[in-house]
């Protein structure tokens, strides 16, 4: 773990990278499909962006079912 981040980002959190390896998809595909709903659960640290995996892993379920 990198001593200059904050606890808080990293906690729970996934990073873009890992966002992308965790559903299979690519950035561009995330960005493009869900990163402009209203209720994609994403926070902005900086410059970079970060994703609750179990806020994701909820919305993802609630996603699905709603396309279904």
């Amino acid at each position: 773990m990198n001593i200059h981040t904050p606890i808080e980002t990293t906690k729970g959190q996934l990073t873009a990278k890992e966002l992308s390896a965790h559903l299979g998809m690519s950035w561009t595909s995330i960005q493009k499909y869900f990163f402009h709903l209203e209720d994609f659960p994403k926070k902005k640290i900086g410059n970079k962006w970060y994703f609750h995996k179990e806020l994701l892993d909820e919305f993802l379920k609630e996603y699905h079912s709603d396309v279904a």
